[in-house]
């Protein structure tokens, strides 16, 4: 289940900060050597990271979103793409449950993206209408996003993903087998291990004294912890005009709040800004789970960190020198 920000219309109106700009390339290509290839990633209007990629020959735009546990296409526009059912043949489901509700699953024949070409491709069939704010300007017209790049493309591709250069590497030789836990500490990274649990990556975390856990999600434009887990510890925050809007359309209202003790793994962040609202659809709670999830780790801190996502070792790096970026 995904959980995305709806701005309201004079936000959607602003210019893209700074943060929008493409920085100079990093060094990690050369780190990983050539049993890697990127792919270019680019700015969307809602600082979203969106590829552009070919379903079946015609061009697309897809976000590339560490939080949604799947792969996604925008039901919408399947006929435009000439996705059809999943064949019976290969004993793939033709529904998968996304959060609260059910939906079809549809075989895209051919998925291509940074000149790489992924050949055959189940994709949830999803209404991302809700969400096409995260538009992309080419040639001069917005164009929004057709899918997403979920947790199961990433995991089986062995992606990493780097965030303020706007590049994701696809493996494409031998696995790096962990080589960036020895390469990257030197350079200034800490090492923050993630788990995989119900299609999310998620790391642990230490919020006012005591411990949470985070999805890592690039798809969620800024932090967001949830609102009950906030309140319980007599944090309200302040309203905002900004709403929240799950994938299934309902919509919450979004506070703001500064956590003063923050820490992401051995990084005690300063005093941090984060978005508080109503996140219960955005996960499926588990009592026997500990610690708990709080919320979502967004954009705006995986910017500031200059983080890399290696989601095929399952580890986060964040640079300890933080970026500002407003």
């Amino acid at each position: 289940m995904r959980f995305f920000l709806v701005a309201c219309l004079f936000l959607a109106s602003l210019p893209v900060p700074a943060l929008a700009r493409r920085d100079p390339p990093s060094p990690l290509a050369a780190l990983l050597g050539q049993n890697y290839q990127s792919i270019r990633l680019l700015r969307g209007s809602q600082n979203h990271l969106l590829a552009i990629a070919k379903v079946n020959g015609v061009q697309a735009v897809f976000g590339v979103d560490t939080g949604a546990p799947v792969t996604a296409l925008n039901v919408n526009s399947k006929q435009v793409f000439g996705v059809g059912p999943v064949p019976a043949a290969t004993g793939l489901p033709s529904t998968v449950r996304i959060g609260r509700e059910i939906v079809s699953v549809g075989m895209v024949n051919d998925f291509e993206a940074g000149g790489m070409r992924f050949g055959l491709r189940p994709v949830a069939l999803v209404d991302l209408s809700r969400i096409n704010d995260a538009k992309l300007f080419l040639d001069g017209r917005p164009k929004a996003m057709d899918g997403l790049i979920g947790a199961d493309f990433l995991l089986e591709r062995g992606g990493i993903l780097n965030y303020r250069p706007q590049q994701l590497f696809i493996r494409t030789g031998k696995p790096a087998l962990n080589f960036l836990a020895d390469k990257l500490p030197g350079a200034g990274f800490i090492r923050v291990p993630m788990e995989f649990d119900q299609g999310h990556f998620t790391i642990r975390c230490v919020i006012e004294g005591r411990p949470y856990r985070l999805i890592v999600d690039t798809g969620a434009f800024i932090t967001l912890v949830d609102r009950q887990i906030m309140f319980r510890q007599g944090i309200n925050g302040v309203r905002t005009p900004l709403n929240g809007e799950t994938i299934n359309g309902h919509r919450h209202p979004v506070f703001a709040a500064r956590l003063r003790d923050f820490i992401i793994g051995d990084m005690r962040l300063p005093p941090v800004a984060v978005g508080v609202t109503d996140l219960s659809e955005a996960w499926t709670r588990r009592a026997d789970v500990r610690p708990p999830l709080a919320g979502l780790l967004g954009g705006e801190l995986l910017a500031q960190t200059s983080a890399i996502i290696d989601v095929e070792n399952l580890n986060l790096y964040l640079s300890r020198e933080l970026t500002r970026i407003w």
